[in-house]
């Protein structure tokens, strides 16, 4: 669902209930929609690693020293 490995080991999803689980899910997905359903950001070229260990993939170099990346889902 797009959660990082780190932020997944914070969790303690062993004493969660069901419906906290499906809040984390729902909120997560809120998330990513909350970019009107784009499947791809432009950034600057500087965020590159950082926008790639948030599970990000990148797509393009822009002329204009931006980047494209494909979002994580």
């Amino acid at each position: 669902m797009g959660y990082k490995q780190d932020e997944i080991d914070k969790m303690n999803l062993a004493d969660m209930d069901n419906e906290a689980f499906q809040k984390l899910l729902r909120d997560k997905v809120a998330g990513a929609m909350s970019n009107k359903g784009s499947k791809q950001k432009v950034i600057p070229v500087n965020d590159i690693e950082k926008y790639l260990s948030d599970g990000h993939e990148f797509q393009a170099l822009l002329p204009n020293r931006k980047a494209i990346m494909k979002m994580p889902f």
